[in-house]
């Protein structure tokens, strides 16, 4: 369904004339099926770029799949990344909260022993087991070299994130990340969780970079329910897809259908005026 210029100015405040700062999630929102980029995408990206505006990324990904499908112009700009465990700005740390070393090594005896698949990510490398028939598929994509095969070694870096492919496994995980310190953070469109760090999210990960910006002025872009916090706290929110969680917040609604494309270009064009 095709949205007009009218009705999004009905639903989003818009001041002409004024800085925006745009914080965009990436999968599911600028970026589809693990693909790179989009041409259109990016041309409208640097639309909002080249006008003098802000732009925020705030994405689940590690850095190196960041990289993987965003071009080299966006690499210096502010990043949320792990759902918002790390904030990182033109290589960077600016914050960052690490699972402890010993709840890595038991998230992964206890996945390994009931053959539940996972990923640790650290910011640039990652680990996972080898177990039969199981494929990773976007690692088809990341160089062999990010890999790291000794655990040991491993989780004696900075780990921000395990990604377990296993709903099976997720009443356990749940039940102890409320006695350790650490959250789940559900994927609405696959059968995958992650788990982090507590009191983390997206909205914690984007403050250092939101400057003066008032709250009129920002406007969040997500699909999924770790864009929540977002949501929550930017009036200008819009959502991509039918989370029905995020929806009940929202300011904004564009629907995976023929005229998805065509919608975000009116939107960016109305927002920026």
């Amino acid at each position: 369904m095709q949205i007009s210029k009218e009705f999004i100015s009905s639903k989003l405040v818009i001041n002409k004339n004024r800085r925006k700062c745009f914080i965009f999630d990436l999968d599911g929102t600028i970026i589809f099926n693990n693909q790179f980029l989009s041409k259109d995408v990016e041309e409208l990206l640097l639309k909002i770029k080249d006008e003098g505006h802000e732009i925020i990324f705030a994405t689940g990904r590690p850095l190196r799949e960041f990289k993987n499908v965003m071009p080299l112009w966006a690499h210096v700009h502010p990043l949320g990344l792990f759902s918002g465990v790390v904030s990182y700005h033109k290589d960077n740390l600016i914050r960052s909260n690490e699972i402890d070393s010993n709840h890595l090594s038991h998230i992964a005896e206890f996945c390994e022993a009931n053959k539940h698949p996972f990923i640790m990510d650290s910011l640039t490398h990652y680990y996972h087991p080898h177990m039969d028939n199981m494929v990773f598929g976007f690692l088809a994509d990341t160089k062999k070299e990010f890999h790291i095969s000794d655990m040991s070694k491993f989780i004696n870096n900075e780990v921000y994130k395990v990604w377990v492919f296993d709903m099976e496994a997720h009443d356990y995980f749940s039940d102890y990340s409320k006695t350790n310190g650490l959250l789940i953070k559900h994927h609405s469109y696959d059968k995958c969780f992650d788990i982090v760090p507590l009191e983390c999210n997206k909205y914690i990960s984007v403050l250092p970079f939101i400057g003066e910006f008032t709250n009129e002025d920002i406007f969040a872009f997500g699909n999924d329910y770790n864009d929540y916090e977002l949501f929550k706290h930017f009036n200008n929110s819009v959502l991509f897809g039918n989370v029905e969680e995020l929806q009940k917040i929202t300011k904004l609604n564009i629907h995976y259908d023929e005229d998805l494309r065509a919608n975000f270009e009116v939107l960016i064009k109305t927002i920026l005026g």
